[in-house]
């Protein structure tokens, strides 16, 4: 007898890049150290990565994370600074960029001229706001790339982005004998099935014998 349980596991994101990058600090720090402080805001959190605004209503701005290596990855949650109107979710696995969220509104039936009436009563705290977005399929990736338009109010700004893969438990009916090794009656709960035989680590959780 066997089941099996997920978590969710982040997914360490090495480095980042944007088509776009509000900078404080005119040309006193290196163009590439000032983008890379400023990028890293939507990783750690700490602060947030800010477009450089003044975009057109069709002007299209990214931001990208690059991974180590290849991710299975199953979503990823955004908290946005200044939403856009619309954004697409696009990934990389060495080759061309596909698109796997097709262009939507970053709020269900957020129109120009939702987000219009908005700026008018002055109600600016509803352009910030988490989004947690889960894939039809998991992918593999060494990159994905966020795709914003339709600024709302002049930029587009993110808080924190973070992708997280699934780690699958397997929990298996197994026989626990005097020198504590799987036999065929104990219940093992591992991500990788125990034979007959395995020794039983720490690792192991022991529900009941």
């Amino acid at each position: 007898m066997m089941f099996y349980r997920s978590q969710e596991i982040v997914v360490d994101i090495q480095s980042a890049k944007a088509s776009s990058t509000h900078i404080i600090g005119g040309n006193f720090v290196a163009e590439n150290v000032r983008q890379s402080f400023y990028l890293k805001k939507a990783i750690t959190g700490n602060g947030y990565w800010c477009s450089t605004g003044v975009h057109t209503e069709n002007e299209e701005v990214f931001w990208e994370a690059n991974f180590s290596n290849s991710n299975r990855i199953f979503g990823l949650t955004l908290i946005w600074a200044y939403a856009p109107q619309k954004f697409q979710i696009e990934y990389s696995n060495g080759g061309v960029f596909i698109v796997l969220v097709k262009w939507r509104n970053s709020v269900p039936g957020g129109n120009k001229f939702w987000w219009d009436s908005l700026i008018l009563t002055n109600k600016t705290k509803n352009q910030s706001f988490p989004d947690k977005i889960i894939f039809e399929i998991p992918i593999f990736a060494t990159k994905v790339r966020i795709k914003m338009k339709g600024p709302v109010n002049k930029f587009f700004a993110l808080y924190k982005v973070a992708f997280f893969t699934k780690n699958n438990l397997v929990i298996i009916k197994k026989k626990q004998n005097q020198i504590e090794k799987c036999n065929e009656y104990c219940w093992v709960a591992n991500s990788v099935q125990p034979e007959v035989g395995d020794e039983i680590r720490r690792k192991y959780l022991f529900l009941f014998n």
